[in-house]
């Protein structure tokens, strides 16, 4: 679990980082929030769980290093990126 902890540690300091200069750009940065994507219903849910590393991962989607996806994780993963790009293309004409 220290890998996924130090995970969480910068992926809250990158969301941290995006906020503060995105505003000029906000029109361009797309940001996908892969975190809550991968935990429980249960943990996700909890206000601050996430950003306080109290989340749980849903070990289904993950391989046994509990940090990498698996294939069903993969899966998951392309079908939502794959949603914001067709968005981000289509603009609102779609």
């Amino acid at each position: 679990f220290a890998s996924r902890k130090q995970y969480t540690k910068l992926s809250n300091a990158l969301q941290r980082t995006i906020r503060k200069i995105q505003e000029p750009y906000k029109e361009n940065i797309v940001y996908v929030d892969c975190l809550t994507m991968f935990c429980t219903a249960e943990t996700k849910a909890v206000p601050g769980a996430v950003h306080g590393g109290r989340a749980v991962p849903d070990r289904s989607y993950f391989d046994s290093d509990e940090l990498h996806l698996n294939n069903e994780g993969y899966n998951v993963w392309r079908v939502i990126v794959k949603e914001k790009i067709e968005g981000i293309l289509c603009g609102k004409d779609c």
